[in-house]
């Protein structure tokens, strides 16, 4: 076993040198049935999970429990083993929940600093997921604390303030990105003088700060690449996509073409020497091939368009094509766009399935509504079309709950890890079983 693992991490370090995607293995990894993450192991919401329903029955699949006390919040749960954490708010401040796979809440620590009053915008709370990497978790309030907390006490061992530390601004809707942990070095985006910076994980001393970029921060995420052997940080600011030197913080290569509104949150595509960004409001899509070596790097336009326009449901690339829902100027549907020419390849209509996020698993994508009442459909999906394989409602309803009216639309991306289906609206977080009999 050590030698076939070995000789897997060897093979996978090898591709990734030469500027190619590869998740070799992750995928041999999969069988821990693990999401340690915002979009899981590698940030791209795929999994090669396997043997799942193809079909759901009428009223959808097994609902094995609920849990009504996440708290006010956005984000994913993160999965490892047997345990999930997952960010909300109460009247106490921002925290951290750890639950067992049975639903069952057996550890909660504190997320903000006690000082939080951040409000402005859709009720305030965390919006981001948490990440966990050995016996560590890290998180990141709504108003930029960026918290290191042991595992089993979720006790903090240290943390830091975007904001008060780095010079950053929190965006109106709050911080929304998902730290990201590679290797020693945890990474975030304060923005502005600062825009990102890589501390270390143990301690959370600086390791460096970017130069060469001062843009304010968006929602979006960091995600990691490689092109001729050097491996860079890539992100959406509010102003454009940044690749940024994994070890200096020295930003190589920008490129701002599609115009950027009032949120920016979609996680970037990568596919080898190739990255995709997306954003809502009308703003479209762009896709640019990073081309150089050494220290010199520049951003080549493939296209700019606006066949996708993503507003925070999220994107997926599967087998060269972009899923995801767009936005208003093409009539709101569900898109399979071509990424090599940006060309639309199929659409689901979008009064059949309303706008939402997207996770993909054994053949199948999960769509997830955002409109009060919360349906979650699932769905077949390829160049060719889209067919609907199953659809049900939330049993409950946090926003009918609370007699809210805007602010309970359902933005929690879903999940799908060991056999199950992880659906969150706010306070509620609710698990089905998704396995096939």
């Amino acid at each position: 076993m050590r030698m076939t693992a070995k000789y897997v991490a060897q093979l996978a370090a090898t591709i990734t040198v030469f500027g190619l995607s590869c998740s070799v293995a992750a995928a041999a990894d999969d069988s821990k049935n693990d999401w340690p993450g915002w979009r899981g192991k590698n940030r791209d919401a795929l999994t090669s999970e396997k043997g799942l329903l193809k079909d759901w029955p009428k009223g959808g699949p097994k609902l094995l429990w609920s849990f009504e006390a996440a708290g006010f919040g956005y984000g994913q749960p993160a999965i490892v083993g047997d345990e999930l954490f997952i960010l909300g708010k109460d009247d106490d401040g921002e925290f951290i929940k750890k639950l067992n796979l049975d639903g069952k809440e057996i550890g909660r620590g504190k997320l903000d600093s006690g000082k939080n009053k951040y409000e402005t915008g859709w009720g305030g709370g965390p919006r981001s997921t948490p990440i966990i990497d050995g016996d560590q978790i890290f998180a990141l309030s709504s108003d930029g604390r960026v918290v290191c907390l042991d595992r089993s006490s979720l006790n903090e061992k240290w943390s830091k303030s975007l904001v008060d530390d780095f010079g950053g601004k929190t965006p109106y809707w709050g911080y929304a990105e998902s730290p990201l942990v590679d290797g020693d070095k945890v990474v975030v985006t304060p923005g502005r003088k600062n825009c990102v910076v890589a501390l270390n994980k143990n301690s959370g001393d600086v390791v460096w700060k970017s130069t060469g970029v001062e843009d304010n921060a968006a929602y979006s995420s960091l995600v990691t690449m490689t092109v001729s052997g050097k491996k860079m940080y890539v992100t959406q600011t509010d102003k454009r996509l940044i690749g940024v030197d994994a070890e200096t913080g020295k930003v190589l290569w920008k490129f701002g073409e599609m115009p950027r509104k009032i949120a920016v949150i979609p996680t970037p595509i990568v596919s080898g020497s190739r990255v995709y960004a997306t954003a809502g409001y009308d703003a479209g899509c762009e896709c640019v091939d990073i081309e150089g070596s050494g220290d010199s790097f520049e951003a080549k336009k493939v296209y700019v368009n606006r066949n996708m326009s993503n507003h925070h449901g999220g994107v997926i690339l599967l087998d060269g094509y972009i899923y995801g829902h767009s936005g208003k100027s093409n009539g709101n549907p569900w898109v399979c766009q071509k990424l090599a020419d940006g060309s639309v390849a199929s659409k689901l209509d979008g009064r059949k399935v309303g706008k939402g996020s997207i996770a993909y698993a054994d053949g199948r994508f999960y769509l997830y509504e955002e409109k009060i009442g919360g349906s979650c459909v699932l769905a077949e999906a390829s160049p060719s079309g889209w067919t609907e394989h199953g659809k049900f409602q939330l049993p409950k309803n946090s926003s009918l709950e609370r007699g809210t009216k805007g602010s309970g639309l359902v933005w929690s991306h879903p999940i799908v890890v060991g056999g199950r289906l992880y659906l969150r609206d706010l306070d509620l977080l609710y698990c089905y079983d998704v396995k096939a009999n």
